[in-house]
């Protein structure tokens, strides 16, 4: 299965690591994709990964692009063709987005709370 991550500057890595290994569990990842971002849900996905021995790739923002980087930089983790999308921010536009794109194209979406 391939998940994308999306959850902005959340930091409780337990919960994260927690809802991480539940889907593991369930499903068995075989790549996460997550927004390239050096800390928060992307830091944290990115250790999980590692840990585990899952590839993962990340999808940094190209700040030349401007503005809507963060645009462009969804639409290729979506180019990707997961399986199933995790959401820990039901707040930040880029998670909203994700989550926009995920539902518009019939791919699962899972929201977990964390801090």
């Amino acid at each position: 299965m391939i998940l994308v991550v999306a959850g902005g500057y959340k930091n409780d890595v337990a919960a994260i690591e927690h809802c991480l290994t539940t889907i593991h569990h369930d499903y068995h990842i075989d790549l996460l994709i997550d927004g390239g971002e050096k800390y928060g849900v992307d830091e944290v996905a990115r250790q999980f990964a590692r840990d585990r021995g899952i590839p993962n790739t990340s999808f940094f923002s190209l700040t030349r692009t401007g503005r809507k980087s963060w645009l462009l930089r969804n639409l290729r983790m979506m180019a990707e063709k997961p399986n199933m999308v995790v959401s820990f921010d039901r707040y930040d536009k880029s998670a909203q987005h994700i989550v926009w794109m995920a539902r518009e194209r019939q791919i699962p979406v899972r929201y977990y709370e964390c801090s």
